[in-house]
């Protein structure tokens, strides 16, 4: 049930075939080799890995334009190879969904997650009324001070808990394998269910704007919501997840893994 959105994974290109022009940085001067170090005379931000290296290097300084300093960046060749895109992993054998559930399943399913979310809500004012709080001094309490969400990062995980307590749900009603519920339900959409006002859209795309977007969207003009801010990567590796949709992973013997912090602060 859970859409995702594809985002692409930009990974370094550029091989140790390319010339010694293509090395440097893209800075989209047209350097020419005349550094007494061999190198090319760029801005200081496009040979920022050197920088210092060139601050005692005599023959580093040289000039872009009259008045316009720059700094002699070193020919460097990167040991790197090229590399295309990662593309995620397969989905499990016996993962496919064994029932075609239709709207009003999906349906029934979404209103448990939207009763699950007001019950949910309805509680912590039930805490915040009782005065019941985190402890002064805690990492939960300085964590809170620090990162106090807004109200669109909320109402945005409110409308993502709807769905994982839906697909719950599904899964318990119907008795679903892990797989079946983690990636078998991947095949129904929220689009058409009550949840449907909840998905993101985007907005119309300007082909001719001058200026890329603060948040991302519209970057990429087919699909205007690739790439956004608040939008989840694409994985390459597969969720494991001990139902399938959200509960943390469990020890081969059934029971609850210690927390990683317990396990860093110990090691």
């Amino acid at each position: 049930m859970m859409i995702f959105l594809l985002a692409f994974i930009s990974l370094c290109s550029g091989s140790p075939e390319a010339d010694a022009a293509a090395s440097v940085l893209s800075h989209g001067y047209d350097a020419g080799p005349y550094c007494a170090n061999g190198g090319y005379c760029v801005p200081p931000v496009a040979c920022a890995p050197w920088y210092l290296t060139s601050l005692y290097d005599s023959a580093a300084a040289c000039y872009l334009a009259p008045g316009t300093p720059g700094v002699c960046c070193p020919a460097h060749n990167p040991s790197y190879k090229k590399r295309g895109l990662l593309k995620r992993a397969a989905n499990p054998p016996g993962s496919e969904s064994p029932l075609e559930f239709d709207l009003y399943t999906l349906n029934h399913a979404a209103k448990v997650g939207e009763l699950e979310v007001l019950w949910v809500a309805e509680f912590e004012k039930e805490l915040d009324r009782r005065r019941i709080f985190v402890n002064k001094g805690s990492a939960a309490f300085n964590h809170f001070a620090f990162f106090k969400s807004k109200p669109i990062a909320r109402k945005m995980s409110d409308d993502s808990a709807m769905i994982i307590f839906g697909s719950q749900s599904l899964s318990e009603r119907f008795g679903l394998t892990s797989d079946q519920a983690g990636f078998g339900l991947n095949a129904f959409s929220t689009k058409d269910t009550i949840l449907g006002p909840n998905c993101p859209t985007g907005g119309q795309c300007d082909r001719n704007e001058k200026y890329r977007s603060y948040d991302a969207s519209c970057n990429n003009l087919e699909n205007p919501l690739w790439g956004t801010s608040n939008s989840p990567f694409q994985r390459t590796l597969l969720p494991a997840y001990s139902d399938g949709i959200f509960t943390p992973r469990q020890a081969k013997s059934g029971e609850a893994l210690p927390s990683a912090r317990l396990v860093s602060i110990n090691i």
